[in-house]
């Protein structure tokens, strides 16, 4: 789902059940491989400026040259490029809007799960409730840094996990988490002009 492309970049709109990278498991069903396959006539290296987790759906940006990536992973250091999720939370907040300011530490016996500690990276996340319905927040989430499982560790914290979030919350057999990265805004690498691109929430978002 090819939301924009030009000379310089690729922003697609990534399905769930799609990796970004292969990985153990995983070497032919990601979308890596899809916009390699894209541009199988041309000499192409994919350059995936922000990942995606698995199941998370929404807007990836791909720089097309080595010249793009250098100077969107700057923006990234820089933290110029702004990203707006869509989640589903458990339960209904206490406040319509709040800032989530915890640190996060790979967790000792593994590799992937992340857990809050003083002794991790700095992290921060702003957050606007939108709607509630049947036990569930519908959440515009505003990550202000880029740690690893960042909304889904902090929305667990503050006893809000992620719908039928296998690692930081209760799965839901059959069903996925619901997290969306809705919308990106970042500055063309080669005009310097400010771009912003939206995807809408995938249908199987139940909360409007």
């Amino acid at each position: 789902d090819i939301v924009y492309e030009d000379a310089e970049i690729l922003v697609v709109n990534k399905p769930f059940n799609m990796p970004t990278h292969p990985s153990i498991g995983n070497y032919e069903n990601t979308l890596a491989n899809a916009v390699m396959y894209y541009y199988r006539d041309t000499d192409f290296v994919f350059r995936a400026v922000n990942r995606l987790d698995r199941d998370t759906t929404g807007l990836v940006l791909i720089a097309k040259n080595q010249y793009s990536a250098n100077k969107l992973s700057s923006q990234i250091k820089n933290n110029e490029i702004k990203k707006v999720y869509l989640a589903i939370c458990e339960g209904r907040f206490s406040e319509d809007e709040g800032t989530i300011e915890e640190n996060i530490l790979r967790e000792k016996t593994g590799i992937i799960k992340r857990i809050v500690s003083q002794n991790g990276q700095y992290a921060k996340t702003d957050y606007k409730v939108l709607a509630y319905k049947d036990g569930y927040s519908l959440v515009e989430v505003y990550p202000k840094t880029g740690r690893t499982h960042q909304i889904r560790v902090h929305f667990s914290h503050i006893g809000h996990p992620l719908y039928s979030d296998f690692l930081y919350g209760s799965e839901i057999l059959g069903e996925r988490t619901r997290l969306h990265c809705h919308k990106l805004s970042f500055l063309h690498p080669e005009t310097g002009e400010k771009c912003t691109f939206v995807a809408p929430a995938p249908n199987d978002f139940f909360i409007s």
